[in-house]
């Protein structure tokens, strides 16, 4: 037998032979549904001895129904709207008012309910407008038509006609406006704060969005109230206030417009005090002028965060300081309409 052949005898032995099978490594032990979720140490994993699925864990057919779970509440971070609305009112002294373009909180209360100097101011303010007020203290004094126009004792006087709505208009028609807003023009406003006579009384309304989405209403709910008035009264509101109010109004689509003439009392302050005071701020007048300080106010740099916060967590105690930081600028602002008028 040649060399050729023998080799071509063994290759073909060798490919005849039988395979041999490689076992493939054990599986690790799969853990069933039961031990996956941790079930109660009472209960004994089924898969403790042999069953019939495989590894000895059980088909998930054979399982025990799973125990019964207690009813919980809302997930951490969600609030009820209803629940949260009726605390925050509740909270705050509001109501929660339902209008056409949804729901928003007002506080309302009159002015002597909140503060006991409120009679000397109202008696200030409508002896300065001309006492038409019919129920103006005894022995008030009346204002000529032409005070808004006279030089005031230690400076300049105001502008021609700058004060003069304040002088011929009817008291009743008058109203003090300051807000608050989540930030410069273009963000949200989520206060506003009106003062104006009712029945005879200086009465103090804010109107206050829960969150973001209630402002339309806030606002449709504003330009009702200001709807009744001939004059609103700000503190830099030509800059800020007024074009604020307009813009996001248009924005949402009020139908109503403002159309109460404006009286800034910023522009008559900084002509009649400029270099007897410090500057012309609204706080620095409030110390200086009506003799007053505010412990414990929030500075007006820490509002727009202050209510985001509150939109989050709905918590009242953030939002009560700004509410009142906005009662005391409408109660800063009386007074000095007064001063500025003449009234001693």
């Amino acid at each position: 037998m040649t060399m050729a052949l023998r080799d071509r005898l063994s290759y073909l032995q060798r490919s005849r032979a039988p395979a041999v099978k490689q076992q493939a490594p054990p599986r690790p032990p799969v853990a069933c549904d039961r031990e996956v979720l941790g079930s109660r140490a009472s209960h004994p994993s089924p898969c403790q001895g042999e069953g019939p699925g495989e590894g000895g864990c059980p088909r998930r057919d054979t399982l025990t129904p799973p125990l019964p779970q207690r009813e919980r509440g809302p997930a951490r971070g969600r609030t009820d709207p209803e629940n949260s609305a009726r605390h925050v009112s509740l909270a705050l002294g509001a109501r929660v008012a339902a209008t056409g373009h949804g729901e928003l909180l007002v506080w309302e209360k009159g002015l002597s309910d909140i503060w006991s100097q409120a009679g000397r101011v109202a008696q200030s303010l409508w002896a300065a407008l001309d006492g038409a007020w019919a129920a103006r203290p005894p022995g008030a004094v009346a204002v000529a038509r032409d005070l808004a126009t006279q030089p005031p004792a230690g400076g300049a006087p105001p502008a021609p006609g700058e004060l003069e709505p304040l002088a011929r208009v009817d008291p009743a028609r008058i109203g003090w406006l300051d807000i608050e807003t989540a930030g410069f023009i273009g963000r949200p406003i989520f206060l506003v704060g009106l003062m104006r006579p009712v029945d005879g009384e200086l009465v103090i309304t804010q109107l206050l969005a829960r969150d973001y989405s209630q402002e339309r209403a806030l606002l449709a709910q504003f330009a009702e109230l200001a709807s009744g008035l001939q004059v609103l009264v700000t503190f830099n509101g030509k800059c800020f206030d007024l074009p604020f109010l307009r813009d996001r109004m248009a924005y949402h689509r009020v139908p109503r417009r403002l159309e109460a003439e404006s009286v800034d009392l910023l522009w008559a302050a900084r002509r009649r005090w400029r270099g007897a005071v410090p500057d012309c701020r609204l706080q620095t007048l409030e110390r200086h002028l009506c003799r007053r300080l505010r412990p414990g106010d929030i500075p007006g740099a820490l509002i727009p965060q202050r209510y985001h916060d509150f939109v989050r967590s709905q918590d009242a105690s953030l939002i009560a300081p700004v509410m009142r930081h906005n009662r005391l600028d409408l109660l800063t602002m009386a007074e000095l309409s007064a001063l500025l008028l003449g009234a001693q």
